[in-house]
């Protein structure tokens, strides 16, 4: 009987450190595509204000 409910307990145990496993995996994933999506959109606004800059103020840096 100790040894059924022992095991039991144990099996819970694994099976809540298997679901935070799998939580935890979701939420890096999460994080690397914001990480990723935000670069990608700082380098898309830094182009533009490049562009934009060299347009205004031209190759030679007169308006």
């Amino acid at each position: 009987e100790k040894k059924y409910h022992l095991q039991e307990h144990v099996d819970k145990v694994k099976q809540k450190v298997r679901d935070v496993e799998e939580k935890s995996k979701e939420f890096v994933q999460k994080v690397e595509e914001k990480g990723i999506d935000l670069i990608q959109k700082w380098e898309e606004k830094s182009r533009e204000f490049i562009g934009n800059f060299l347009q205004m103020f031209g190759p030679d840096g007169a308006l």
